[in-house]
């Protein structure tokens, strides 16, 4: 940034008190030191209105506030007082203001298309998610047993039900002997 060109006077008061505003600091400093707001505004490239709502601390004339706050350091600088203070004083009243929006909850939809776009972006994750889904669903889990289970109670004295269904394949003894010829008929 350029030095300013403004010579300054000796007898000088650059000190504040706190109830006096940015536009009254700046002001008084201006007129102090003799500058022109026309003058300032070439030297600081600021607009005249822009400077003129400064001193009148109307800074809803400003763009917007974090303008504001530039512009008021710019001009403070300028005028040889220390600018980023009295953008300090700014940002103090004007807390609220200055900053960034508030963040707006994005809508449910947006989670669903960007899921969406999401697995049509990385097709090997679709193709993961199908292969998961089709094994989860053809391959029978170990809990659903199909099997009947057998019983191994042993069987009552010489019951004939019993003797026809045997506990095991070890104890399975034919009906009719293997040797006999099969009857004819």
């Amino acid at each position: 940034m350029q030095e300013n060109n403004i010579n300054m006077p000796q007898n000088l008061n650059l000190e504040t008190t706190p109830e006096e505003t940015i536009g009254q600091i700046i002001k008084r400093v201006r007129l102090e030191k003799g500058v022109r707001i026309e003058n300032a505004a070439s030297e600081t490239k600021l607009k005249a209105a822009y400077l003129n709502a400064i001193e009148k601390d109307d800074f809803d004339a400003l763009p917007a506030p974090i303008y504001a706050k530039n512009f008021i350091r710019i001009y403070g600088n300028y005028l040889g007082l220390d600018g980023v203070e009295l953008s300090k004083k700014y940002n103090s009243k004007n807390i609220g203001i200055i900053g960034l929006p508030p963040q707006k909850k994005p809508a449910s939809t947006y989670y669903v298309s960007l899921f969406f776009h999401f697995l049509f972006r990385h097709p090997f994750v679709l193709l993961g998610i199908a292969v998961v889904m089709a094994v989860l669903i053809f391959y029978p889990s170990g809990s659903d047993n199909t099997e009947p289970e057998i019983e191994t109670s042993p069987p009552a004295a010489h019951d004939p039900v019993d003797t026809l269904q045997p506990a095991s394949f070890d104890d399975y003894q034919p009906v009719f002997d293997v040797n006999e010829p099969l009857p004819k008929s």
